[in-house]
């Protein structure tokens, strides 16, 4: 891997970012930032960046994101603060979907972030829960058809049919993945053709 950009946003003041997701919307494409991290349980509120994802042309090695690009959004959970690393944005209803991290049955928090103003705070409420801990990624194919959610050993798939809701997709099993564990394996995505 060869670095060829940095992205400076402008006026933001990150804690502990632990994920990113992509999504559509109206034709252009947005990237969400996620401020999630919250090791000890003690964060008052998280918070969702979310601007147009830039353009990048050839050679250019630094971008910079203005803060008034920016769509900041407080998150503060209905019961107690608590870690998490993991959110998808689906692409049907463009909602994010939050799981938990520490939790012995993770948790699924969905946030219609949608209507949401600059410096809104929005609560998260919990509608389901998992049978795994500790997911340290998550992410949706751009057609929506299968979800992925990841620990540190295992990596879970879930295949939706059409426009079935979220928290009803993962009322059903998940197959395991093939996948070797690596030393601080936290991240997975689909590619451009969701492989």
């Amino acid at each position: 891997a060869k670095l060829r950009c940095v992205v400076r946003l402008e006026g933001v003041d990150l804690v502990d970012t632990e994920d990113i997701a992509w999504f559509k919307k109206d034709g252009r494409s947005y990237l969400l930032l996620a401020d999630i991290g919250d090791n000890r349980g003690r964060r008052s509120s998280v918070q969702l960046y979310i601007f147009e994802e830039p353009e990048w042309k050839a050679g250019q090695s630094r971008l910079s994101i203005p803060r008034s690009k920016i769509k900041k959004i407080n998150l503060q959970y209905a019961d107690r603060p608590r870690d998490a690393e993991a959110i998808f944005v689906d692409p049907h209803d463009l909602k994010g979907y939050l799981i938990s991290k520490r939790d012995l049955q993770v948790g699924v928090y969905p946030i219609d972030f949608q209507q949401a103003k600059d410096g809104d705070t929005l609560v998260l409420r919990r509608t389901s829960s998992l049978p795994m801990t500790f997911i340290t990624a998550a992410d949706i194919s751009s057609d929506g058809s299968r979800i992925l959610l990841k620990n540190l050993g295992q990596v879970f798939q879930w295949r939706r049919e059409a426009n079935k809701d979220i928290v009803d997709v993962f009322k059903q099993d998940p197959d395991t993945l093939s996948y070797q564990a690596e030393p601080q394996g936290e991240a997975i995505c689909f590619g451009p053709e969701n492989n």
